[in-house]
């Protein structure tokens, strides 16, 4: 029984009238944010095709108006991380080694986590190449891109901190 009034629009919900034109201005909006999405993915993807790499944090890397930078203590780690692989660690193991080490992660904890691990395992770019577009995101979930868009690799994006031979041994 209490109105709500949009003074701009000049509706009032006790009007009977009301909740169609709620309805209606919803959907509109609705259109305009997918449209704005859309053209929004549509950008990232021409960047990407043209090698622009947009990133905010990678662990071992400072990545600033679109250049990386090694970060040297943190680019130690990563090394450690990948020669403690070689060796036969496992990614629980090599998570437990750090947390005892003390290393801090990228967000400033020193409880590393086996997902973080198998992620940067997993990382291309400690190679200083880049795959872009790895992950696709629509309005509601983050998935990784399976063949749905077209993926583009840069090599020599940036310095490397692993060699690509390192890289590889860990991926067999």
């Amino acid at each position: 029984g209490i109105p709500l009034i949009f003074e701009k629009e000049n509706i009032n919900t006790l009007d009977p009238k009301c909740g169609l034109i709620l309805t209606v201005m919803s959907s509109l909006a609705e259109q305009e944010f997918i449209s704005m999405s859309k053209n929004q993915q549509w950008a990232a993807r021409k960047r990407f095709a043209n090698g622009s790499i947009e990133l905010t944090r990678i662990y071992g890397y400072a990545f600033s108006r679109g250049k990386f930078t090694v970060i040297p203590e943190e680019a130690a780690v990563v090394k450690e991380i990948f020669e403690l692989y070689l060796q036969g660690n496992g990614v629980e193991k090599i998570a437990q080694i750090l947390t005892r080490k003390g290393y801090k992660t990228s967000h400033g904890s020193t409880m590393w986590s086996r997902k973080t691990v198998l992620g940067m395992l997993k990382n291309e770019k400690y190679t200083g190449n880049s795959l872009l577009q790895k992950s696709i995101n629509n309005l509601k979930v983050k998935k990784m891109n399976k063949g749905e868009l077209p993926q583009y690799y840069i090599e020599n994006s940036h310095e490397a901190i692993i060699t690509m031979e390192t890289f590889d041994a860990v991926q067999r």
